[in-house]
């Protein structure tokens, strides 16, 4: 796409490079997708359509996670109580490939992301559990991800929130500084809110209205359960009629090392048209290695091809009735 007319949205910089026709095209109800460019660790990708909601309904769908992103991909999903309880992860179930994983993992060597006292706690676990390991297995991930979802909420990505399933620790706080820093570059107005997902829980923003969640969603060769923090603002100037959701990656099983995006809706400056925006930035160890190429041509192959019809789904869910 080249750069010659840009989407006026009048707050949230999340506007495709638009010529006339996409423009055009755009205002006609298509879905349009621009990859960006990207370190060789990352994909980034951003994504509009026109859309026929208040802005209002992004965040009731927001708050209704379960409903919103349910679908094919997604196997599992909750969200969690404040304070989180194990309760809320009763519908989480890993695959049997998970689990046969988690009985060979150790500390550098593991098919699941894991820090060492994770890994520790794994290995006691299904060791003192004889033939029934695997349900007590499935028992001690979920306190797994219930004290992650713990520690972030109290800490956020401190010194502790890593992985050592490979033969490096991989950080996630410097991860996440990372794409967050490429956020800044590309849309600098996302600044104040990229910051607050940065410095949680130490920072702050007026308005801002924040959760957890988990997820369990087919999007590779394995599931990847996740933990991700939503914080979600609304314009306070009613002539804007705007909102943004913001979406961090805390924990991922498989594959993803950081992760964030931002959906809006947003209306022209003229009031005449609201459209639905996405961006995304992810670092990923897939693409590292002999085949970190091919994979990624694979993924970004994918995601044009995949990434209208998702956001024409997400458009179509936004302008039904609220949930």
């Amino acid at each position: 796409m080249a750069i010659r007319a840009m989407l006026a949205v009048t707050c949230f910089p999340l506007a495709l490079s638009l010529t006339v026709g996409d423009y055009t095209r755009l205002n006609a109800g298509e879905a349009l997708v621009e990859l960006l460019p990207a370190e060789d660790r990352e994909v980034a990708v951003r994504a509009a359509t026109r859309i026929d909601a208040p802005p209002g309904r992004l965040m009731t769908w927001t708050r209704r996670v379960e409903e919103l992103h349910k679908g094919r991909y997604v196997a599992a999903i909750g969200r969690f109580s404040h304070p989180p309880r194990l309760e809320d992860l009763d519908g989480l179930a890993l695959d049997d490939e998970d689990l046969t994983d988690l009985r060979r993992c150790r500390p550098g060597k593991c098919g699941v992301k894991l820090g060492d006292v994770e890994i520790a706690q794994m290995r006691e676990t299904i060791a003192a559990a004889g033939a029934g390991w695997q349900a007590a297995a499935q028992q001690t991930f979920r306190a797994i991800v219930l004290a992650r979802a713990e520690r972030y909420l109290a800490n956020g990505h401190d010194a502790e929130a890593f992985y050592h399933d490979a033969r490096r620790p991989v950080l996630l706080g410097s991860e996440f500084a990372a794409v967050a820093a490429g956020i800044a570059l590309t849309h600098p107005r996302l600044f104040p809110l990229t910051n607050y997902l940065s410095r949680y829980p130490n920072s702050e923003m007026a308005d801002v209205e924040s959760f957890l969640y988990w997820s369990k969603e087919s999007l590779g060769a394995k599931p990847i359960v996740s933990i991700t923090h939503v914080a979600m603002i609304a314009s306070r100037d009613p002539r804007m009629r705007e909102a943004l959701v913001a979406k961090k990656q805390v924990y991922a099983s498989h594959y993803l090392l950081a992760s964030v995006s931002f959906t809006a809706i947003s209306a022209s400056r003229d009031g005449t048209q609201q459209y639905l925006v996405y961006l995304n930035r992810s670092r990923a160890d897939v693409f590292d290695g002999l085949f970190g190429g091919f994979v990624r041509r694979t993924i970004a192959r994918r995601l044009r091809a995949e990434a209208p019809q998702a956001m024409q789904a997400l458009r179509r869910r936004l302008e039904s009735q609220e949930p």
